[in-house]
């Protein structure tokens, strides 16, 4: 479904209003009361109206459930409950934050993920310093490795947010007591 945002104010609506093509042939508002914007007819009439009057909201690749469509979430304790969308409020937020999946076992991966980085920020005996040997644990594809680096220049709250160590030994100490969450958390699976 196409999605629209109005370019102008008029006398029932305010420029930003997202609306979109409704079954009929209507353009409707989004949200909030149901009420036409362009009726079928004008917009078959004047084709220009989607351009002069209308600017077309770029859909993004991201997964976002449509109107009645199951989706998974997680709680505050990381337990996934499954809810229906209805484009309120509540599922705008949890897909704001990306809480919002498409397969229960999609959520279990990000509770896994987050499970693993909470215990690998308890390694962290840094903080970033710019201009400092600031280091940090990546994955080496090359080498299907983990490994230590070190790059004073990067960004300021870590790599997705992992944690920074003082030394390199502390980073190979981590990689050593915590090697399964590392590899949760890069999304490799050890070979069986």
């Amino acid at each position: 479904m196409k999605r629209y945002k109005l370019k102008k104010d008029t006398p029932a609506f305010k420029a930003g209003t997202e609306c979109y093509i409704e079954e009929a042939g209507h353009m409707v508002p989004r949200r909030g009361i149901s009420y036409t914007i362009v009726h079928k007819d004008q917009l078959e009439n004047n084709p220009n109206i989607l351009t002069d009057w209308f600017e077309e909201i770029n859909e993004s690749t991201r997964w976002k459930p449509e109107v009645d469509q199951k989706y998974y979430f997680l709680d505050n304790k990381g337990l996934i409950y499954n809810s229906i969308w209805a484009d309120d409020c509540f599922d705008d937020d949890r897909f704001e934050i990306s809480n919002c999946f498409q397969t229960k076992e999609e959520a279990e991966r990000v509770v896994e993920y987050l499970k693993a980085l909470a215990v690998v920020r308890g390694d962290a005996t840094s903080e970033f310093v710019k201009y400092n040997d600031n280091w940090f644990i990546g994955y080496d594809p090359e080498h299907e490795s983990i490994d230590a680096f070190c790059n004073p220049y990067t960004a300021r709250n870590g790599i997705f947010g992992l944690p920074y160590f003082a030394t390199k030994e502390d980073a190979q100490r981590s990689i050593e007591q915590h090697e399964n969450e590392w590899l949760t958390i890069f999304g490799v699976k050890e070979e069986e």
